[in-house]
């Protein structure tokens, strides 16, 4: 799963926009950008991690959200979801 494949729209807070997705893992990613977020123009990616519970910190991904990702980190902190 990459950036380009996912559908965003407009987030819940009413400024910037959402994708989540989901991994066969149980997993899944919650990927935010705007300007309420962890994001820049260069940068403009933050992805939290997510469970059954909602977001969690407790992965050897991040103990927090990550942010401020260009679209190739946010590929990689995708894949390194999916992979969990």
């Amino acid at each position: 799963m990459e950036i380009k494949d996912l559908d965003f729209a407009a987030h819940w807070m009413g400024s910037g926009q959402q994708a989540i997705v989901w991994f066969e893992n149980g997993y899944g990613a919650s990927i935010v950008t705007g300007p309420l977020f962890y994001s820049s123009p260069s940068s403009p990616y933050e992805i939290a991690v997510l469970n059954e519970n909602g977001i969690t910190y407790n992965t050897p991904i991040t103990g927090d959200v990550c942010g401020y990702l260009t679209e190739d980190e946010a590929n990689d902190v995708l894949a390194q979801i999916e992979a969990l």
